[in-house]
């Protein structure tokens, strides 16, 4: 799935022919009038139909001055060939970049949702009811970012030092993944945010529920997109320097 900031949704499915030559199909539409996308991504499902989730605002109500963000999911129906929006729940007013988590056996799926100063998990919803109510439970995960301390102001009265806290951002992202068929503890997250920290990312099984373990883990120049090969080394490709590895 493709999208515009506004309205509009696109769906191409790719296939091979009996020569192995890759083939596109005609794209199926998902638009949404007055209707604005922040983010969008694939959710892992294996081998179901392709789900989607997105970031968006509704625009069509005039009167509120802060329209509220929801978190909406999209399924393609390989039978019948059409792309359907099956849910979407209420979503952290600052959230505007979204990351897939891996699925499958052995793994949490769903995705990432960034906000200022927190990161939240979201796992994949039942989709089973089409246009299913913003009242429905939702699982969700919260865990907030590590900050830089940007200054310390003396305080005179309690002779002490107040911390002022940056706020920060998650804007760019890598997964590294040694093994294909790798499972909750041969995979983790390396996220950027936008002052060049990196942040380690995994999730750890107790009982029956997910949790994220999230820590420092370098400073480096903010990087237009990462990558992690398989041999576990990083490349960034720079926004204002040098490209590194």
């Amino acid at each position: 799935m493709i999208a515009a900031v506004e309205k509009q949704k696109f769906v191409y499915i790719l296939n091979r022919d009996q020569t192995s030559s890759l083939t596109i199909s005609s794209p199926l539409e998902a638009h949404k009038s007055q209707n604005m996308t922040f983010s969008i991504t694939g959710v892992d499902v294996e081998f179901d139909n392709p789900v989607f989730a997105s970031i968006e605002v509704d625009c069509s109500d005039q009167t509120s001055s802060s329209p509220k963000k929801s978190l909406v999911w999209y399924e393609l129906d390989l039978g019948l060939n059409n792309v359907v929006r099956k849910r979407a729940d209420p979503v952290d007013p600052g959230a505007f970049y979204l990351i897939s988590v891996p699925g499958g056996e052995g793994n949490p799926g769903g995705v990432l949702i960034s906000s200022e100063n927190v990161i939240f998990w979201r796992p994949l919803p039942n989709l089973s009811n089409a246009g299913q109510s913003l009242n429905s439970t939702i699982n969700e995960v919260r865990i907030p970012l590590p900050q830089r301390i940007a200054g310390e102001q003396a305080d005179n009265k309690n002779n002490s030092k107040l911390k002022n806290r940056e706020n920060l951002l998650i804007t760019n992202h890598a997964i590294y993944k040694p093994y294909p068929n790798g499972n909750y503890n041969t995979w983790c997250f390396i996220l950027q945010s936008e002052l060049g920290d990196l942040y380690k990312l995994d999730f750890a099984y107790s009982g029956n529920s997910w949790d994220l373990n999230l820590e420092y883990f370098d400073t480096v120049p903010v990087a237009t997109s990462m990558s992690i090969l398989p041999y576990g080394l990083l490349f960034l490709s720079g926004e204002f320097t040098n490209h590194y590895l």
